[in-house]
């Protein structure tokens, strides 16, 4: 069991997650009921998207309040909750009784409040960053902006403590997309060879800022028949890897495109997606792969979803992400500020310099009129429309697990009580208001 443990981390840490999962699964099937380790084995598995193995997993392990908890949080994540009252029955039959699944049990049934209280009651000690990030949500939910802000900011101070590295690995993110932005000139344009038209369609590219309404935009895309989503899957990542620096596509001959090319689609294939169908790689920050995908696919089409900044920053500061060096600067404003301020600065430019066919999707359009704003992108799509797309409840439940911050709204009616939302936290926001305020302007956002 320890073994195969130790050789899952060091598959994760070579980057090969589906050798490291089969290790984990295995490792469970090794381990003793009841073994402390099954959680630890469950909530890596749960980490890399195994969630049948992990709920699998935490069930082997009943006499651990940690299993539970566990549990609760998938039932969430996969839109589940209708199941909530079945795991409460079964924690309690064990002898288990959670403050935790109290919480979602008032939020399921609109008692927020009380969810609030029971939230308060979780001992601090069984979750200090579930129980933060439970609180801030309710909170924010109650409308008391106060406790929703501070909670956030003691689940990003408690993040941030647990990882002591993911600060300086945000600045260095932050420089990077700094010297992205210096590398883009009309003179490393001009150095570009001319577009190669590919032999296979190329796929179609959906990105924002993080926290702009990609996912909500993924989850209708769904629904249409002819519409295949991979989301938050890295395929470019191999591509990018393989070049190593941007500052070699200018010198690029077709050779080079067609190795970059068929490495793009290798990782595509992988996911085994439909022949026929309309490829959507949804991956926000991919918009910073700009100049590498024209490069690639000078035909592929974008889809840009665009967010009042000042209420994406603010999400972003308050969703509890898994850390990388993007994400790393979420657990600050400022530095979530900052982060928006260069992304959009480059994907402005790479707009301005490079002939990228781009569909503008205003996240405040669409949920205060989906059809017509979905009528727009299935047109430009080139694609024919067909009713399911507006189903998006029932397009979120067939889909399962989410594995994106987002999976608390996409499987709710569709509402516009988020956008304007950081109008209650002015004061808050006051600080960033200067580096967010010209994009406002930019965009016709009012402040």
């Amino acid at each position: 069991m320890t073994d195969l443990r130790e050789e899952g981390y060091r598959l994760l840490q070579q980057g090969q997650r589906e050798e490291a999962a089969a290790a984990f699964i295995a490792a469970a099937g090794q381990a003793p009921a009841n073994s402390p380790a099954l959680i630890e084995v469950g909530r890596v598995l749960s980490a890399l998207g195994r969630y049948d193995e992990a709920e699998a997993t935490y069930r082997r392990a009943p006499g651990f309040p940690d299993s539970w908890f566990e549990l609760g949080q998938l039932l969430e994540r996969g839109n589940r909750l209708d199941r909530l009252p079945a795991l409460v029955a079964e924690a309690e039959a064990a002898g288990v009784r959670l403050a935790y699944l109290d919480a979602l049990a008032f939020d399921l049934a609109g008692e927020t409040e009380a969810a609030l209280a029971a939230a308060h009651a979780i001992p601090v000690a069984e979750g200090p960053v579930l129980r933060a990030a439970l609180i801030a949500r309710l909170a924010d939910k109650a409308g008391n902006a106060a406790l929703a802000f501070s909670a956030s900011r003691e689940v990003n101070r408690l993040l941030a403590a647990a990882h002591p590295g993911a600060q300086q690995a945000a600045a260095e993110y932050r420089r990077h997309v700094a010297a992205l932005i210096a590398m883009l000139t009309p003179a490393y344009v001009a150095g570009l060879a001319p577009p190669l038209p590919g032999e296979r369609p190329a796929p179609v590219f959906l990105v924002g800022f993080p926290r702009s309404g990609t996912t909500l935009l993924d989850t209708l895309l769904m629904g249409h028949p002819d519409i295949h989503v991979l989301e938050e899957v890295p395929l470019l990542q191999r591509a990018a890897e393989s070049l190593g620096d941007f500052a070699l596509l200018p010198g690029m001959d077709a050779a080079g495109v067609a190795r970059l090319r068929a490495l793009y689609f290798e990782a595509l294939d992988a996911h085994s997606p439909p022949p026929g169908k309309t490829v959507v790689d949804k991956l926000p920050l991919n918009l910073l792969g700009a100049p590498l995908i024209h490069r690639l696919f000078p035909d592929a089409k974008f889809i840009f979803v665009e967010r009042q900044p000042c209420d994406i920053v603010l999400s972003c500061f308050m969703q509890k992400f898994d850390l990388n060096p993007a994400m790393a600067n979420f657990l600050d404003l400022g530095t979530a500020a900052q982060l928006y301020d260069l992304v959009m600065t480059f994907w402005t430019r790479a707009r301005e310099l490079l002939p990228l066919d781009v569909h503008d999707m205003r996240y405040e359009d669409l949920v205060a009129d989906p059809e017509e704003r979905m009528r727009a992108l299935i047109a430009f799509l080139g694609l024919d429309w067909d009713k399911a797309l507006l189903d998006h409840r029932t397009t979120a439940a067939a889909r399962g697990l989410i594995a994106t911050p987002s999976y608390h709204q996409v499987a709710q009616p569709i509402y516009g009580r988020a956008a304007g939302r950081w109008e209650r936290y002015r004061a808050q926001l006051e600080p960033v208001l200067p580096i967010l305020a010209p994009w406002c302007e930019k965009m016709g956002y009012a402040l």
